[in-house]
């Protein structure tokens, strides 16, 4: 997780030799909506507030807007959408900490109760699992 993209992006650029080609592959902003929204309504039903759980990731728009902030000429950016099946939201939460991809939001609650964890998971079945308990992420 980068905290300055447009700094880091600006460095990458400076990094490249001149008319070089520079791929990136992120992780876009309807990423993990259905965990974000579990999370919101476990944490306003349980604490009364929400804190992010999910780290703030950029738009189709807002990822061409950084590269041309950053000084990218000819810039192109693209989208796919791939939805992945996993047996529970539990499933998700651990597949998402394997990958090291746990939250790097600076402020947010240095702990979450296992009672909204489990209030997370339960409301991401319910509305987004599907009749035999599968749910997207």
């Amino acid at each position: 997780w980068v905290n300055d993209v447009p700094g880091t992006l600006t460095r990458i650029r400076e990094s490249l030799r001149p008319d070089s080609l520079f791929l990136a592959s992120i992780l876009g902003g309807n990423t993990l909506v259905e965990l974000r929204h579990a999370f919101a309504v476990a944490e306003m039903e349980r604490d009364g507030g929400i804190s992010p759980h999910v780290s703030p990731l950029a738009g189709i728009s807002d990822a061409g807007n950084l590269l041309g902030r950053a000084g990218f000429a000819l810039q192109a950016v693209d989208t796919d959408i791939l939805t992945l099946q996993f047996p529970s939201a539990m499933d998700v939460m651990h597949m998402l900490g394997a990958m090291g991809e746990n939250n790097a939001v600076d402020v947010r609650r240095p702990f979450v109760s296992k009672d909204t964890i489990l209030a997370a998971a339960a409301i991401y079945e319910t509305l987004y699992g599907d009749e035999e308990g599968i749910v997207p992420a």
